[in-house]
């Protein structure tokens, strides 16, 4: 499966059974997987940040952490390791508390939302590409 978000309003996908789907209708989408049941699913709507510990960025090597929430209320952690103190790699995804698993490439910035990326611009960061999970 090919993870990515639906912030541009492409395709949908389950992280944990792999299935990929469409959603037709005026609303976001009601966060779940139609084949699983799983939340941990695209992100459902506009996506806002909820918290970020970018301003205490850890010494290289370290790892910071962005929150935002969807419009059907799951939070969506992202987790970056510090490469120097301009570039962060994204190393882990929680979606509604859970885990995501790592696809075989390692992580694509593809993943983030927006609202991700802005807040890592205007804290000086750029996210590059795959990297290995920590998690």
């Amino acid at each position: 499966m090919t993870v990515r978000s639906n912030g541009d309003g492409g395709p949908l996908g389950c992280h944990d059974c792999g299935h990929d789907y469409a959603y037709i209708g005026v609303d976001p989408h009601p966060g779940y997987c139609p084949a699983c049941g799983s939340r941990a699913v695209s992100p459902a709507g506009a996506v806002r940040l909820h918290r970020h510990d970018l301003e205490a960025a850890a010494p290289p090597g370290g790892e910071v952490h962005v929150t935002a929430t969807d419009e059907s209320g799951r939070d969506f952690r992202y987790g970056f390791r510090l490469l120097d103190r301009h570039h962060a790699t994204l190393v882990s995804v929680r979606v509604a508390g859970r885990p995501v698993r790592r696809p075989p490439q390692g992580w694509s910035t593809d993943l983030l939302p927006p609202v991700v990326r802005e807040v890592l611009d205007e804290n000086g960061l750029s996210s590059t590409g795959a990297a290995e999970s920590l998690d």
